[in-house]
Formats: structure tokens, sequence, C-alpha cells
């Protein structure tokens, strides 16, 4: 233990670079990866191809990946002494949703239910714990090495669930490994903290999603049309609705906070979204200052990170406004309907053709997958393995792909499937 560094690496590497820190190699290996460009393809909260009103899980995680380096740089000046570097933190939000699946977490969900309960595979599956697969296992960087190799530091500050899948947790349906990655996740637990607490640079991590998903999601939705923030801020119906959705305790804090949000001056802002140049720059500048806010708000406490309950509550508002205007929404519902479809879809084809010992039929898959699949040597290997598959698509490779096996749009034998 007394030997272990922040810096080491699960496989040593030979050579040095004296260019670049370990840290920043891992942020570069990270940014250079195929499973982070794949990234432009998966639904944050809308799908990808709805247009530019839209963040995918690519620009998500470059905003995550900023907020996260612009606040660990404040801590750090606050506190220079701190075990912190703004590297880690940033390539821990860059990976921090590597491993969700096309479509967001509708795919999380049916993915979850295939592996348990088809492929009767306990851990099942989380986008966490595959996010943590990828850069551990699955990523290629070059021959011989499994995964991107980074130190332990960084793998560290991606376990924003630091545990297996537990029935007992009190936050059950999260956790990040699974049981065939436990060397992986040991490795990178090396220096602690003990038990099921996070790293403080994995703690700097998850508050930075939350706020970029809070605010640029609800930024992203309103010019939509689907939330209402004008009336969130001017009063309205829907301010009304959503306020009395909340429970009692919550009700006047929620209140105050959109009275507070109102008092920004912005009346450009009390009227639905019309695109004009005015309006435009005046959302710009209130999301800077609601990201100016959650930045300043954290302090470091020892080796911990202190979020005062205020602005937690304020972030979570934001959050809850998003699920009661958006993922209620009925279109986005047999949108959902229809995604959830496909994966399941591509999980029975793909499962029946790795549990198959005809070579006809497991010719769908591709070379690589085949090539995996032949060192699996039970039904859970092959159980992850299909999931890998379908985890690693993006959104368009999953309809094309779905299409084709179901003959919905068979395509021509001159079209690759697989890259």
């Amino acid at each position: 233990m007394t030997n272990q560094r922040r810096e080491d690496r699960l496989h040593p590497e030979e050579g040095n670079q004296p260019s670049r820190s370990p840290f920043e190699r891992d942020r570069d290996r990270v940014l250079y990866s195929d499973a982070f460009r794949r990234l432009a393809d998966v639904t944050q909260v809308v799908a990808a191809n709805e247009g530019r009103f839209f963040h995918n899980r690519l620009t998500h995680s470059l905003k995550v990946a900023q907020f996260g380096r612009r606040l660990t740089q404040r801590l750090l000046r606050d506190r220079p002494s701190a075990a912190l570097s703004a590297d880690v933190v940033e390539t821990a939000c860059l990976a921090h949703d590597l491993g969700h699946p096309p479509f967001g977490h509708i795919a999380e969900d049916e993915l979850d239910e295939q592996v348990k309960h088809l492929a009767k595979v306990e851990d099942g599956f989380e986008g966490n714990a595959q996010s943590f697969r990828v850069v551990t296992r699955l990523a290629l960087r070059r021959t011989g090495v499994r995964g991107l190799n980074l130190t332990r530091a960084t793998l560290n500050a991606v376990l924003k669930y630091p545990w297996s899948r537990t029935p007992t947790k009190k936050d059950g349906t999260k956790w990040g490994h699974y049981k065939e990655d436990q060397p992986s996740f040991e490795f990178a637990r090396g220096l602690g903290p003990r038990g099921d607490a996070r790293s403080i640079e994995a703690e700097i991590m998850d508050w930075s999603d939350d706020v970029t998903y809070a605010v640029h999601d609800m930024e992203d939705s309103y010019r939509a049309g689907m939330v209402p923030l004008d009336q969130l801020l001017a009063g309205g119906a829907a301010r009304d609705s959503f306020v009395d959705s909340l429970e009692k305790e919550s009700r006047k804090r929620a209140d105050r906070f959109l009275d507070a949000l109102k008092h920004l001056d912005v009346p450009e802002l009390h009227r639905p979204f019309d695109g004009s140049s005015a309006q435009r720059g005046t959302l710009n500048w209130f999301s800077s200052q609601l990201i100016n806010r959650f930045i300043l708000a954290a302090k470091l406490k020892g080796d911990t990170l202190e979020l005062p309950s205020n602005e937690r509550f304020e972030v979570d508002t934001l959050k809850l406004v998003m699920k009661h205007f958006v993922f209620g929404h009925p279109a986005l519902a047999a949108q959902q309907h229809g995604q959830r479809r496909v994966i399941r879809e591509l999980f029975t084809t793909f499962w029946s053709a790795a549990t198959s010992s005809k070579d006809h039929e497991r010719k769908i898959l591709p070379v690589q997958f085949r090539e995996l699949l032949n060192d699996a040597s039970d039904k859970t290997a092959r159980a992850r393995l299909v999931a890998d598959l379908i985890a690693g698509m993006t959104e368009r490779d999953a309809i094309s792909i779905h299409q084709r096996l179901t003959g919905t749009a068979l395509g021509t034998v001159l079209d690759s499937i697989w890259s």
C-alpha cells in the first residue's frame, strides 16, 4: 500500500512523455477514443437527431468537463495544497457517460431487464458500471492492453457509485462496476477512501454532471417549447402546476427559488421562446449566472465536497422541472416505447446468435465480437458481451441494424453494417 501512487497504471508502461503529465495523458486518451466520439449520436434527454436545439451526450460531456475543470481550479485557488487535479476531474467528466447505450436511460432499463431476466446475470446492466468497463476493458488504445490503462486517480474519479450491485444499498438502481471487473475496481480504490465513500474528484464530477444537466437541458427544453420557463419566472398556470406537484415541504422553497430567478432581471424570458437576438442573449446570460452560482457554492471540507443545502435544492428543483414538463410528454413517451423495442429485439436476436453452436447464425455478429465470443466460457460472459455490443452502438447504427435484422429495411449487401 505504501508504494501505491495516484499516477500508477494497472499495466505499467515503458518510457515517459515529459511533454505531458500522467493525468494529461489520461485526458487525451479519453478524448481521442472511439467511445467518446460515439456520444455525438447518443441521446442526452431527447434523441440526438432531433436537431441543434438539444444537447447530445457528447456536447453534454464537454460542458460537464468544462464545469468540473473550472470548479477544481477555483477550489485549488482557495486551498492550493489540496490533493486535487483539474486534469483528473476533467477526464472523469469526459468519461462519465461513455457506457450509456443508444437512446439514453430507457435503453439502460431495457438492457438491465434483458441481462437479468433473459440471460440470468445477477448484476444486470447499468450505465455507470458500463462506463467503468469501457475505460478499463473495452476501449482499444493499443494491441495487447485492455482498455485505456488510465491512472488509479482517474479511475477512482470515474466511480460515481463505488460499489457493485447490492439490493441493500439506499439507491439500489445505481452501481459502479460489475463483478467481472472487480480487479480493476480494487486497483482504482487502492488509495481509498474506505468503504462506499467517493473520492473528492468523483464528488466534483457528480456535482458537475448534475448542474450541467439541470441548467443546459432546461435551457434546451425552453428553446424547444417543452418547458414554459416564461411562466415559471413570471407566474402562470404552469408554475402553479409544477409547484403543486412537489412534496409539501418543498413547495415554499421552490417558490422562493423561482422568485429569486425572476429577480435576475430577465424580462426577455417572461414570454415563450421566439428566437430573437435579445432573447437568445438573455438566455445565455441567465444560464451563465446559474452556472457561476453553482461553481461558487461548492467548498472543500476536509477531503469532501461541501454543497450548501440551498444550492443543492435549487439544482434538484431544476431537475424536477425537466421531469414534470419533459419526461411525461406523450410524444417522448411514444418515441421511448419504440426505442425500448429496438433494444429488446436487438438483445434477443444477438443473444440467440451468441448462444448458438451454428456458425451461420453467429455470422450476424461483427468479427471482433465473434473473436471475443470464442473466449467466453459461460453464459454470463456471453450476456455481458451482447450488452457490450449494443451499448457501444450509435443510435443510427442501432436503428439501421434493427431494421435489417427484422426485415423492415433490408438495405443492400454492399452496405457495411459493422465498422
